[in-house]
């Protein structure tokens, strides 16, 4: 079984996310988000950055989902092929 590397919820990227970002649960910007985690969009291990436009919020399964994806992707490769990347919103 894969090991799910979980980023602190104190560090200052995921401070100004939240902040920045509203829960898609409830709309709010400070505490926990009813039923959704933050997600780097590209995985630190596969070389996706610690940064703000690096992260989404997820469902918990959608999370869960893409963190077993990601796991086989980036053993085969340094990075995930840009198919597997969800849709930048504009």
């Amino acid at each position: 079984a894969g090991m799910i590397e979980f980023v602190p919820a104190y560090t200052s990227v995921l401070v100004e996310f939240r902040r920045t970002t509203p829960c898609p649960w409830d709309g709010s910007t400070k505490g926990p988000c009813f039923g959704h985690e933050i997600d780097h969009r590209l995985p630190l291990k596969c070389g996706g950055a610690d940064h703000i436009s690096n992260l989404q919020y997820l469902t918990v399964q959608e999370h869960r989902e893409k963190t077993k994806r990601e796991a086989k992707w980036c053993r085969r490769s340094a990075t995930l092929p840009p198919t597997a990347l969800p849709a930048q919103p504009d």
